[in-house]
């Protein structure tokens, strides 16, 4: 461990403290908000009368939200707020929550408001590269400490936060710690040793500037050790072994007294009153440690699967969990021999965008009953996000849908066309659901008729089934049979359609595939190029293609029969933790495509056959790097773009700050708007 000087370290902080907030100085885009479904850190503050009511804050990436959760079976955001980068911990302590974000930022945010969170002052640590932060409260410091990657500063950060606009790192400690915990003086570590294994390091910290080792526990063999909490003279770690409970009342000497067996996919523990409370993939369990040499399963609940890492906060009988795909998870733990889900916040992934005129609309799909919801935006509210009306399914299966005057069409891959009147932006409502063929990939509408994309990634064939629309409210499959359809074999995972006058382009897998209309009756096939086609939009006499690996492909389709490639943009270098980035969402506006893949990317097509990037957002932060989050669909209007996510949610962007697209848009707005 070293020991850096306060007074230069103070100058330096409060420099940086001092100095603009750099990350949010003409950004483009800026996000305006986040659907919560991918949850990252977690912190309570509870309500003044000690109730079990307050708030809960967590993050949906670089959105702070603001949960009321004074009554747990129907939590409520009541406010959020816009930070510069990904959040990535959150810790509370009064009004105040200390948020992470990025890999070297910590803010220190006021939030006696819930409903308008403030940011009083951060600090930015250059030379830090934190990947999965865990920050820790004491007196008027804060203790950050990740492992982080090899080669870049990690240890333990010691930040003054009694001034909360200017907070100064005041120490640091060396060492790849993963986790910490303190009780009282006592700084308790885990860290990976040289020759493998772990090891719980323990240090004075009365004095944060002169911190004093007083010991270490070497870790029983059993694989990764997870997580680490504390209680006065007994110290529990999470590890492959199991719980551990070692006394370090005589640091010099700890011996381990106690242990039980938890499951290996468990992610986290907090010590509360006598219990260790612990969050597992499948379910929530309570550990009594009342007797530390003997802790016994006191209770356990079921809770949505998760598939990664979580966070905790134990408050006032209830536990909150930061769940990475269902938002928020209330676990009532008042009677630890009974714990009980009792409540989630979960605001859906995100399935399908589109935008017309003033609004936004953005499908979200709630796994696993299957439901689905279309709220409809109010571009012209004063946050620009603001909810005008709601649709709600029942559970009907993932769904895609597109935008045409006053209707929404929905359709469900389980077969199904939904017809939704948004005339009333405030009242959206059904007003007629037909049955289709299964397997619906996508929808376009085009001169009274819809076509649907039909193909599932197994299949050998693909298809498209036509849709007569004269009557909106009466929608007919053509021919009669809501099984027919026009069959393509060879052409395998249909995933796209667009239509340009009397030719319909069927993008799969494998191809993309031009088809005659003219006769909705008899469609038949009139070429094919060799491929990948995730998403198409059609401009003039041009198909711009989302091509997967290829990033964006462009084919002068003037002689529809005869398409030629005319221009290509690669992708650039995936992002960390890919192997591959992929192509996946398409729109066109003006003389602009919007190219979503783990970015979006918006690129000038005034020439097709040379397109460029003009800006881009990073729209997987390098924290969730998973491919299964990237950009799946996208759509703007005027100065705004929406892009859904799956797991990730859907998100808003305002773009007035980037350079600009020209004001035309393909898609109409609804009449009446």
């Amino acid at each position: 461990m070293t020991r850096h000087l306060a007074a230069v370290l103070a100058v330096l902080g409060a420099l940086v403290s001092a100095s603009p907030d750099r990350a949010s100085a003409g950004r483009c885009p800026i996000v305006v908000d986040r659907t919560l479904s991918f949850a990252i850190g977690i912190a309570v503050v509870p309500a003044d009368d000690g109730s079990s009511g307050g708030y809960a804050f967590t993050g949906a990436g670089e959105v702070l939200k603001a949960v009321d959760v004074s009554d747990p079976a129907s939590p409520i955001l009541v406010g959020r707020l816009v930070l510069p980068d990904t959040i990535t911990a959150i810790a509370a302590r009064g009004s105040r929550l200390y948020v992470w974000t990025g890999t070297r930022s910590l803010r220190i945010i006021d939030v006696r408001a819930p409903e308008s969170p403030r940011q009083m002052g951060w600090i930015d640590l250059m030379d830090l590269n934190i990947e999965f932060p865990t920050i820790r409260l004491a007196g008027r410091h804060a203790f950050v400490s990740s492992c982080a990657p090899l080669g870049t500063p990690s240890g333990v950060r010691v930040i003054d936060v009694g001034d909360p606009t200017a907070p100064v790192e005041v120490a640091r400690y060396d060492g790849d710690y993963l986790n910490i915990a303190i009780s009282g003086d006592t700084l308790y570590a885990l860290r990976p040793e040289p020759e493998g294994g772990w090891q719980v390091d323990f240090v004075d910290v009365s004095d944060p500037m002169d911190p004093t080792a007083l010991g270490s526990y070497r870790l029983p063999a059993g694989g990764w050790a997870r997580d680490v909490t504390a209680d006065g003279s007994f110290v529990y770690v999470l590890s492959g072994a199991g719980l551990q409970v070692i006394d370090v009342s005589h640091p010099t000497a700890p011996i381990e007294v106690g242990s039980i067996d938890i499951p290996s996919w468990v992610w986290n523990i907090e010590y509360f009153n006598g219990h260790v409370f612990a969050h597992a993939s499948t379910h929530f369990e309570i550990i009594d440690v009342r007797d530390p040499y003997n802790p016994v399963r006191s209770g356990i609940c079921e809770t949505p699967y998760i598939y990664d890492h979580s966070e905790m906060a134990i408050s006032a009988g209830r536990a909150y969990i930061s769940h990475r795909s269902r938002g928020i998870v209330i676990v009532d733990v008042s009677d630890p021999s009974d714990p009980s889900m009792i409540g989630q916040l979960f605001e859906g992934w995100g399935a399908d965008v589109a935008a017309a005129g003033y609004y936004g609309f953005q499908l979200q799909f709630f796994p696993p009953s299957s439901f689905v919801r279309m709220s409809i935006t109010d571009l012209r509210s004063p946050n620009g996000c603001t909810e005008a009306g709601r649709y709600e399914t029942g559970p009907r299966g993932y769904a895609q849908f597109t935008v045409s005057g006053n209707f929404a069409f929905i359709i469900f891959d389980s077969g199904e066309l939904a017809v939704v009147d948004i005339s009333d932006s405030s009242g959206p409502h059904e007003i007629n659901i037909i049955e289709t063929t299964s397997g619906l990939r996508d929808i376009a509408i085009a001169d009274g008729y819809a076509y649907l994309a039909i193909g599932s990634p197994g299949d050998i064939c693909s298809g498209l089934q036509i849709v007569d629309l004269s009557d909106p409210t009466r929608p007919e499959v053509v021919g009669g049979d809501p099984h027919e359809y026009f069959e393509i074999c060879d052409l395998q995972g249909s995933k796209s359609i667009a239509v340009s006058g009397s030719h319909a382009f069927l993008g799969a897998t494998s191809a993309l595939v031009v088809i005659d209309i003219s006769d909705p009756t008899a469609p038949y096939e009139v070429a094919r190029m060799a491929t990948r086609a995730d998403a198409i939009a059609i401009q003039r006499s041009y198909a711009y293609v989302a091509a997967g690996e290829h990033g964006l492909r462009i084919f002068d389709m003037s002689v529809p029969t005869a398409p030629q490639l005319v221009g290509t943009l690669p992708l650039p270098e995936a992002p960390w933790g890919q192997d591959q980035d992929t192509a996946e969402a398409i729109s066109v506006v003006g003389s602009h495509v919007y190219l979503g893949s783990s970015r979006l990317q918006v690129i000038d097509i005034s020439d097709p056959t040379r397109p460029r990037v003009l800006w881009h957002y990073s729209a997987v932060p390098w924290v969730y790097s998973y491919d299964f989050f990237h950009v799946t669909a996208v759509a703007a209007t005027g100065t705004t773009a929406f892009l859904a996510q799956g797991g990730l949610g859907s998100v808003i962007l305002d773009t007035s700050a980037c350079r600009q697209p020209r004001s035309e848009n393909r898609r109409t707005r609804p009449e009446g708007h």
